[in-house]
């Protein structure tokens, strides 16, 4: 066996043709920001750069390399050729548990208002399982641990007028926006004073959501990056004069980036995130952005997914999902990873 294709009768092709995470925005940030070393590595015909992931397990510290949208080609004797170099270069370092791969191929597209049927989506995750289980048993790699890594995308295509891009929203929420709409709700750019309360509130927010914020240094760096940039907005949806939406947006060829979002838990809040979703598309466009990236959302039919809370929030706009390969680990270190595998595990259960 030599083709992908027969291995797995699904489209081979990228979500995209836009990275964020193979972008140079993204290399920026991890390096300029967050002072993370990045690295270069040449997989499967491709240039990417790479990251070192590290957790301190008193008195223990151990590392997995990790490289985010690598797309897999058509040539299975590539692809075992490419994981035994990296096995050989990566695995003589003790702590190095694991060469943790984010495979960007497509598993299967679909518009997101046919995936309420139960069957559909029980349907979807057999086709998951099986994906997985071929994957591990072809290549040697295990399901990755960190099951938050984001498995499946929607990406809104932007060239719509505002009626058609409101005919994306389901029907409850589209007659919210429309009612606000006529009201005296405000849309706007949070001005810099707002910057700091949105801070406080997100971290607010993810002691609730068990999810850890940037630090304040960083959240502050990343603002005066952006600002030196001119591609970022904070958006915000106001209520009688106080915000209860927020929205950071990232702007990069052509697309606007929906990265970090939030909205307090009163009055019926989550609705007015869908106000603030529909006006931040509706400028993207008029600004000339073609599409916009939704990023992070669970793979269909597993509640139990860490990301799921955000897929539903995601999908009460009907657009196609894309549900990709996911995340796979070639494993380093075999004990050190299954005591780390142990570990994450019953963290897991304890939250």
């Amino acid at each position: 066996m030599t083709s992908l294709s027969s291995f797995y009768s699904y489209p081979l092709e990228p979500i995209s043709d836009y990275n964020l995470y193979q972008s140079q925005l993204r290399q920026d940030i991890q390096s300029k920001i967050y002072r993370k070393p990045t690295f270069k590595v040449h997989l499967f015909g491709q240039d990417y750069f790479w990251l070192i992931k590290k957790k301190k397990i008193w008195p223990f510290s151990i590392q997995w390399l990790q490289v985010m949208w690598v797309f897999l080609p058509d040539d299975i004797e590539l692809i075992h050729k490419e994981l035994d170099y990296i096995k050989k270069k990566y695995g003589n370092k003790m702590w190095n548990i694991c060469f943790q791969l984010w495979i960007n191929n497509t598993m299967i597209r679909f518009f997101n208002n046919i995936k309420k049927t139960e069957w559909f989506e029980e349907e979807v995750k057999n086709m998951r399982l099986d994906l997985r289980q071929k994957v591990c048993d072809e290549f040697w790699l295990k399901v990755a641990f960190r099951e938050n890594m984001p498995e499946s995308n929607i990406v809104y295509e932007l060239d719509k007028s505002n009626e058609e891009i409101l005919a994306w929203f389901n029907d409850w929420a589209r007659q919210k926006v429309r009612k606000w709409l006529s009201h005296w709700v405000q849309f706007s750019v949070a001005t810099p004073e707002e910057h700091s309360v949105f801070y406080h509130k997100w971290c607010e927010v993810s002691q609730l959501k068990w999810f850890t914020p940037i630090t304040r240094r960083q959240f502050e760096a990343l603002m005066r990056y952006f600002k030196e940039n001119n591609n970022w907005d904070l958006f915000v949806t106001k209520y009688e004069w106080e915000i209860i939406a927020w929205s950071v947006c990232w702007f990069d060829w052509k697309t606007m980036i929906y990265l970090y979002w939030f909205s307090e838990r009163w009055k019926n809040a989550y609705w007015w995130q869908q106000f603030l979703k529909y006006n931040a598309f509706c400028r993207a466009r008029d600004n000339g952005y073609a599409r916009c990236d939704m990023m992070w959302w669970a793979p269909t039919w597993f509640p139990d997914h860490p990301l799921a809370w955000v897929s539903a929030f995601k999908e009460s706009l009907w657009w196609e999902k894309i549900e990709q390969w996911g995340s796979y680990d070639l494993v380093l270190n075999k004990w050190l990873y299954k005591c780390f595998d142990m570990y994450t595990s019953a963290r897991h259960k304890k939250h």
